[in-house]
């Protein structure tokens, strides 16, 4: 509805200026044309719903790949979750109206899902064509790619600088400044834009985490944030009370805790994972509240978690490898290799 809306009202618009008579080269209509017809212009962003859904299957591949060639600026996708919690491309809860097959997406598993073939608009079903991943889509997608940089910063722009694919590349730079975790999450939203829930993941963390589920979490519960936990051995825990809602953190080596006034015992506490998803709202709530200075994001997290709405996702049969060290670094093939065929 977001681009039809766009569209009715640039029409209304040409129509009313169209009432009034201007000189016939200096027509605001004519320069309203112009605009909306210029690729190059920035006046005028492009949204297409569900991707080529005339001349292809809604939310598929080819209708995806087809508004890239038109020089579509955004495309909308919609997301459901399989019974064995894969993220796939479909508007509806059911399989029925887009597919060959019937039943609610929730209730199916990905593998029965593609077998089904889709349907076009006019209710044809295609020949071979299958209800995409997100992961599939986003590899149809992937021409703008974010970097973080700092060490080594030099050698790697110039490395992107003589890539052959020709990926659109933005840099979050920290090369000034290391910005710590929490600083460096509202550089990097910033540079990502977009209007919905960011995911992170520590990129000295290997694991297993299914990170779809954590996302659908996210989307349900639609908390402040969503924190992966887990109930690893770990020195340093995060306290949650009966609602899985944030409430302290507690060093059981120094006795330390955050807030001063968490009384450890009284609340469940289980381990941070560094795998989390944050809400639009979080992260401008960090941005009101937090120094302009580097800051870690867990002391955001303690220091807002009175007034805001953190829940824990505890997921059971969660892997984590810390790679953080030289030495870890030895044991990460096995680890991989492991998760890779379970």
């Amino acid at each position: 509805m977001k681009s039809l809306l766009i569209l009715f009202g640039a029409a209304a618009l040409l129509c009313s200026c169209a009432s009034q008579p201007e000189p016939a080269a200096g027509r605001r209509t004519d320069r309203i044309l112009a605009e909306l017809h210029d690729p190059a212009s920035k006046k005028v962003l492009v949204v297409s719903h569900r991707g080529d859904w005339r001349n292809w299957p809604e939310n598929s591949i080819p209708a995806i790949e087809s508004v890239i060639r038109m020089g579509v600026d955004i495309m909308e996708l919609d997301l459901k979750l399989t019974k064995d919690s894969v993220l796939v491309l479909c508007h509806d809860k059911t399989i029925d109206r887009t597919t060959s097959g019937k039943g609610r997406v929730c209730d199916i598993t990905y593998d029965s899902i593609r077998r089904c073939k889709l349907r076009r608009a006019h209710n044809v079903v295609t020949d071979d064509l299958r209800m995409p991943t997100l992961r599939e889509a986003l590899e149809v997608c992937k021409d703008r790619i974010v970097v973080n940089i700092h060490h080594f910063g030099e050698q790697i722009i110039d490395y992107l600088e003589r890539r052959t694919n020709k990926a659109e590349i933005r840099i979050s730079d920290e090369r000034p400044q290391l910005l710590d975790t929490g600083g460096g999450i509202l550089q990097a939203d910033r540079v990502l834009g977009g209007d919905g829930p960011l995911l992170v993941h520590n990129v000295d963390i290997l694991s297993n985490a299914p990170l779809s589920r954590l996302m659908q979490r996210q989307l349900d519960t639609d908390a402040d944030a969503t924190l992966l936990t887990s109930l690893r051995e770990s020195s340093r825990r995060l306290a949650f009370d009966a609602s899985d809602r944030l409430r302290g953190w507690h060093d059981l080596r120094t006795g330390a805790v955050k807030p001063a006034t968490y009384q450890p015992g009284s609340l469940s506490e289980e381990a941070f994972s560094g795998i989390y998803a944050i809400s639009p709202r979080a992260i401008q709530k960090m941005r009101e509240q937090m120094p302009a200075h580097p800051f870690p994001i867990m002391d955001f997290l303690l220091t807002a978690c009175r007034t805001s709405d953190f829940r824990r996702c505890c997921l059971p049969g969660l892997r984590l490898l810390d790679i953080g060290k030289p030495d870890a670094l030895a044991r990460a093939g096995q680890f991989l290799s492991e998760i890779m065929n379970n």
